[in-house]
């Protein structure tokens, strides 16, 4: 995981500000669409502990609309401090922004998001959490 590259979005929740860094990830050999949400400036792609992060991932065709985030990390001295919390729910909302289904194959993403079920920034961008997808606007396949 240590490629990123593209523009950043930035979007500031409560008072921390979160940026989305778009690029290719480099997993093994395997490289892969996706990205991290970070409060860093600037995020050097490696996970060497000092940056809090959420790890995302395009599923299938880019027009596929799906990605699954799939990975948070926040510092042990940074921990209790609602940064994990402002990173997922930042990230979320850019999902529904894009028109994005969220597979939530993170235990802390879907955890957060079985406590915020009735938040707008949940409803219809997360996949239902017993198994079915909500692909949009909660029309399940």
């Amino acid at each position: 995981r240590d490629k990123m590259s593209g523009e950043t979005t930035t979007t500031t929740t409560t008072s921390v500000t979160v940026k989305c860094f778009p690029g290719k990830l480099q997993l093994n050999d395997l490289e892969m669409l996706g990205g991290v949400f970070s409060t860093s400036d600037e995020f050097n792609g490696e996970e060497d502990g000092t940056q809090p992060y959420l790890l995302y991932e395009h599923i299938g065709l880019p027009k596929s609309k799906m990605v699954a985030f799939s990975h948070t990390w926040t510092p042990e001295q940074e921990r209790g401090k609602g940064i994990a919390k402002a990173i997922t729910r930042a990230a979320l909302e850019w999902a529904k922004v894009k028109g994005y289904t969220v597979l939530p194959t993170c235990s802390y993403v879907k955890k957060f998001a079985e406590d915020n079920k009735d938040e707008d920034y949940v409803k219809g961008v997360v996949s239902d959490l017993k198994g079915s997808r909500v692909i949009s606007n909660n029309v399940k396949m």
